[in-house]
């Protein structure tokens, strides 16, 4: 007699009727944290510890801290067993052994819930979020695709209520792992998977319903819609960064400043605290953390003229803030010039004011309309440093 293979209609129902309010696995931190470290290895996933009740790392750690390391796992351990530690997975940036590359796509949303259920069948996690808060509804997809995909970016499918966590290949992203609690909601992460394993035998995709992810081929509609994202966000990024119609007008004397002034006198100046020389082709991009109370060290980067990472044309280069609270700061924007954060930053959004402060010499019909010469741009987001819920 054959046994019944698992099906997703099963395994949906099964993930709707988990009761978050109910710990996975065991009563204890210390056993959620290493039931989540052990899964961390089979699915391809550094850890890192996260402030007891919390989604953010814990004071010392961030994606950069984070650790493939069985020693550093146990000594986490037992430091979550005293103290209630969630864990966060980074996706790795190497490739699985069978050359496919993991993500993580994180609903925020019931809609997004619902759009991944259609496009994939059941999800891997339902997060701590789902039944009520700002992320209510929430799931996550843990997926394996054949490659990268160029200008996919987490907020590739923010239209969705979707992140796409991973999608750059770079470590610098992370979500929060099956077993963590979660004071607001006084709730847990858990892990969708049958508790009929031994029928997973006759099943083809059999890792998917253990929660090792689900396989994306380049057949499968999922792969396809990452690839629409992808396109529209590289679209977006080439946008011209003047609206249309606009008429150049000459402002040689404020291109020459941005040039003239670099970004690390900007931001030291601002209290700004250099981080690290950022990845960029060119070789002069620096990623550095902002001084508002950051939780992770990659706030934002500066990046030079031209860096094809940087999405934009702006003379002396862009601004690009990873961070929600850098970008508040700098009015709302992702991408900003040099005159365009000083505006914000030192003059409260006047750029009259921020002209004559830096000293910028005035010219002929400069910036009569605020900054209808050199309007910042929405971009999507690709706040890499920020987790799901």
């Amino acid at each position: 007699m054959t046994t019944p293979i698992i099906t997703d209609a099963e395994m949906i129902a099964i993930a709707e009727s988990i009761d978050i309010t109910t710990p996975p696995w065991s009563t204890a931190a210390g056993d959620r944290f290493r039931i989540a470290s052990a899964h961390a290895y089979a699915s391809g996933f550094k850890v890192l510890p996260l402030w007891p009740g919390l989604k953010r790392p814990a004071d010392g750690h961030s994606v950069y801290t984070a650790s493939g390391s069985e020693v550093q796992h146990y000594l986490w351990r037992d430091a979550a067993s005293k103290n209630e530690w969630g864990i966060g997975y980074v996706p790795r940036g190497e490739r699985t052994p069978g050359g496919s590359v993991r993500m993580v796509l994180d609903a925020d949303t019931r809609a997004g819930y619902e759009f991944l259920v259609d496009l994939l069948g059941a999800p891997t996690v339902i997060t701590a979020g789902r039944d009520k808060g700002a992320h209510a509804g929430g799931a996550h997809w843990y997926i394996t695709v054949p490659e990268l995909i160029p200008g996919l970016v987490k907020g590739s499918a923010n239209e969705y209520g979707i992140d796409i966590i991973g999608a750059t290949g770079k470590e610098d992203s992370y979500v929060v792992a099956p077993g963590t609690w979660i004071a607001e909601t006084n709730s847990y992460y858990h892990l969708v998977t049958h508790p009929d394993r031994h029928r997973l035998r006759d099943d083809d995709d059999p890792y998917r319903f253990m929660g090792y992810g689900i396989s994306v081929t380049k057949t499968d509609p999922a792969w396809f819609w990452l690839n629409d994202m992808a396109a529209k966000t590289r679209a977006a990024f080439a946008k011209p960064i003047r609206p249309e119609g606009y008429v150049p007008r000459d402002a040689t004397a404020l291109h020459d400043w941005q040039r003239d002034v670099p970004w690390r006198v900007i931001l030291g100046e601002d209290g700004w605290r250099f981080y690290r020389p950022a990845p960029c082709p060119g070789g002069g991009c620096e990623e550095w953390t902002h001084p508002w109370g950051a939780s992770t060290p990659k706030s934002a980067t500066a990046h030079e003229e031209h860096c094809p990472e940087s999405g934009s044309g702006f003379p002396g280069g862009a601004l690009h803030c990873w961070s929600e609270n850098a970008r508040n700061q700098c009015g709302g924007y992702q991408s900003v010039s040099k005159i365009t954060y000083l505006a914000h930053v030192r003059y409260g959004g006047d750029f009259r004011a921020a002209r004559a402060g830096e000293g910028i010499p005035d010219e002929e019909d400069w910036g009569l309309k605020g900054c209808s010469w050199e309007p910042p741009t929405f971009l999507p987001t690709t706040d890499d440093n920020s987790q799901e819920d």
